[in-house]
């Protein structure tokens, strides 16, 4: 998907960003989730099954397991299986990861995440 008139290219769910040159400022997934977090806490962010979880619970518990998957020495480079059937819970181990590898590129502390 290209530029519109303006310069601006699509941004996932969000705004429209301002083209800077051939490629677009890009935000982070765990930027993204913030966002949506902040703005609306309560919407639903995953559903599988009858189980939801809302924006603000997928974010506070991929936090604490990126917490303890640093605890256990989980770091950038290592391979991570996540066996899990379809559900809630695998969609928590996946951002959890995306944050922790985040996390250890940028230095940030996850509490800001």
């Amino acid at each position: 998907m290209g530029a519109d008139q303006q310069g601006r290219l699509p941004a996932p769910a969000g705004p429209l960003l301002i083209a800077s040159g051939p490629v677009a400022e890009l935000i982070s997934f765990a930027a993204q989730l913030r966002d949506l977090r902040t703005r609306r806490p309560d919407a639903p962010a995953v559903t599988c099954g009858g189980s939801t979880l809302s924006r603000l619970e997928l974010d506070r518990r991929s936090d604490a397991l990126a917490v303890e998957f640093r605890r256990l020495g989980v770091g950038i480079g290592d391979m991570v299986t996540v066996a899990l059937p379809n559900s809630v819970e695998w969609f928590v181990a996946i951002v959890a990861l995306w944050k922790l590898v985040l996390s250890r590129v940028s230095h940030c502390d996850l509490r800001g995440l």
